[in-house]
């Protein structure tokens, strides 16, 4: 018998032998301790908890102004994403254009480096008095942070107390993507307000 195969042997006697002695520890009612006997070329990887939808904790409520009208973007990765909403007169909001005070639009947060599970980044746009037309709300993956290219990004949308979500994947830098057009209407009753 060659030198490998003897020592593939031995090696699986003294395991065998490892194993029966750690069962019968485990008879005697004394609490035991497991060596981590890992090969180091292996990779263990834990099993990881399904992660929860990321709409499903996340409340546009408690982040920003309110208003009749309200946007909010949230993300929870490292990079700069911008909010861009364009109103119906052609004013555009965003970043380098954050109020007009015509149309009572401001967007009260800009967030430049991002978030991270748990604690997102939000950019908000609220309007406490809009004009009637159509918006166009976008989100543009400005810039990256730590390396990574691309995420996924929740946008919701608050016409009139009614909500809508969409959940968009960002794939790189630059990328613009249209998220929504909302026709918007003042209320016919007050009281909706």
């Amino acid at each position: 018998m060659n030198n490998h195969l003897k020592g593939l042997l031995v090696g699986a006697f003294i395991l065998l032998i490892a194993l029966l002695l750690l069962s019968k520890c485990h008879s005697c009612g004394h609490p035991r301790e497991i060596a981590d006997v890992t090969p180091p070329d292996t990779d263990v990887v834990a099993p990881q908890p399904e992660p929860e939808p990321e709409d499903s904790v996340f409340d546009a409520n408690d982040y920003g102004g309110n208003g009749v009208l309200k946007v909010t973007l949230a993300w929870e990765f490292p990079g700069d994403i911008d909010l861009h909403v364009y109103e119906p007169g052609g004013n555009h909001i965003y970043f380098a254009n954050r109020r007009n005070p015509d149309t009572t639009g401001w967007l009260d947060m800009d967030n430049l480096e991002g978030g991270r599970r748990g604690e997102p980044a939000v950019e908000n746009v609220f309007w406490d008095n809009p004009p009637s037309g159509r918006y166009r709300v976008a989100v543009k993956y400005f810039s990256t942070r730590q390396g990574v290219e691309e995420g996924d990004v929740l946008v919701v949308i608050q016409v009139n107390g009614e909500e809508s979500r969409y959940n968009i994947h960002l794939d790189e830098q630059g990328e613009e993507v249209d998220v929504a057009t909302v026709d918007y209407a003042p209320p016919t009753n007050p009281q909706q307000r």
